[in-house]
């Protein structure tokens, strides 16, 4: 408009303007717009109650809107006029009344539920078994609502090496086994790195840590060291698993099945050992050597049925096979003798010298795993008795197989000279 205006808004009963310069008498504010002026707002404050009434003024000198910005502390209930609108994002309905029609709002707060005032949502324990010193660290990610000390219990003989909380190093005060750290509110990455005298031994766990609320997404690292000879392993379900010992199972059962046919000379408990001392390789090797045996056993069935020239490359096929068969013996030797011992450990991401373990959730007291090993020498010394051993069956096995490889004649050509 192009002259001024004044208008007398009515006020919601208990309404206190905090707007200066708005002039209120008789629970009526006062506005005055200037000529061109097309909007004017002011800030209220109202008294907090268990119910609000809005009445729309019955002059129709202006249209009302009213509209809810509803806070998350705060549950409402209207009653009267429905709504028009309500915004996506956030429950914030607007209402258009006629003059003289009334909208009621019950206000209340939900009362509050007992619950836990911080989250521990990713915990990595990461340990390092060493000769003389075994280092430990413990990454966890805490969100807090509000301000307290989270304590964490770690191991009895534990030396704290680093405490850092979002980068920053905090100072390194130890209570024993506990300390404590002061979190604010929000969210925050803590870092704890400690030391033990633990020396490696057979049985190698990682440390039992206690913090000050359960944990989501727990994450378990070994480190295992050089030269050791995994054996066994437990931990979370979720983790690294031996497949050796199920090849075993078959090799077992391989052993008693090849062990009926009584023409070749080998018993049951040669088969196994022989499969043991292999496994350390691939199953191609151990096809070979099976190979061997068998088609020097039907060899004599076959002689009788081959041609001059057929025999020939029979004669020639065995000597290669031969030959294979004791460059994958000699293989399997240096393998186990020189190399590491393939245990077929496979898992969540796990390796021979890393094995990893994740639990989803867990109480305050952070699960733990384990893992018996012994020395590499251990598996080295195994290996020559195998060795020592396949050196005095082979000779056994190499006269068996020459008797096979002569029967019927070496060459089918210096039997017709002859």
């Amino acid at each position: 408009e192009s002259e001024a205006m004044h208008l007398k808004l009515p006020l919601i009963a208990g309404e206190s303007v905090l707007t200066e310069g708005v002039l209120v008498q008789n629970n009526i504010a006062e506005i005055h717009l200037a000529p061109h002026q097309e909007s004017f707002t002011f800030r209220s404050a109202l008294t907090v109650g268990e119910t609000l009434k809005l009445t729309a003024s019955p002059l129709t000198q202006w249209i009302e809107e009213w509209q809810l910005q509803i806070s998350p502390i705060w549950h409402v209930v209207t009653a009267g006029i429905p709504p028009i609108k309500a915004s996506e994002a956030a429950w914030m309905p607007k209402f258009k009344p006629y003059p003289g029609e009334h909208l009621t709002l019950t206000l209340s707060k939900p009362n509050p539920i007992q619950g836990n005032t911080i989250t521990v949502d990713q915990v990595i324990l990461d340990h390092r078994p060493g000769q003389r010193l075994s280092q430990s660290e413990l990454n966890l990610s805490v969100r807090s609502s509000v301000g307290h000390d989270f304590p964490i219990q770690l191991p009895v003989e534990a030396e704290i090496l680093e405490i850092a909380i979002d980068q920053q190093k905090q100072p390194l005060y130890q209570k024993g086994a506990k300390i404590t750290l002061p979190i604010q509110p929000g969210a925050h990455q803590v870092l704890v790195k400690w030391q033990t005298t633990e020396t490696l031994q057979m049985k190698q766990s990682i440390p039992a840590v206690s913090i000050g609320a359960p944990a989501t997404n727990i994450h378990l690292k070994l480190h295992e060291p050089q030269g050791r000879w995994i054996l066994f392993m437990n931990g979370p379900q979720l983790g690294p698993a031996i497949l050796f010992w199920g090849v075993l199972i078959l090799i077992i059962l391989a052993s008693v099945l090849l062990s009926r046919n009584k023409n070749i000379p080998l018993k049951w408990y040669d088969w196994l050992l022989l499969g043991v001392g292999l496994s350390t390789g691939t199953l191609a090797g151990s096809l070979v050597i099976i190979a061997w045996f068998y088609s020097l056993h039907y060899r004599e069935k076959w002689v009788a049925h081959l041609q001059n020239s057929h025999y020939e490359l029979m004669q020639l096929y065995f000597i290669a096979l031969t030959m294979v068969m004791l460059v994958t013996l000699l293989i399997a030797i240096s393998t186990g003798l020189l190399g590491q011992p393939n245990m077929g450990i496979v898992g969540n991401g796990s390796s021979y010298n890393m094995l990893n373990w994740y639990q989803d959730h867990s109480g305050e007291i952070l699960p733990t795993a384990y893992v018996i090993s012994l020395p590499l020498l251990s598996f080295q010394l195994f290996m020559l008795m195998w060795s020592i051993w396949l050196a005095l069956s082979l000779t056994r096995w190499l006269k068996w197989g020459w008797a096979c490889f002569s029967v019927g004649g070496l060459w089918k050509k210096q039997d017709a000279i002859k």
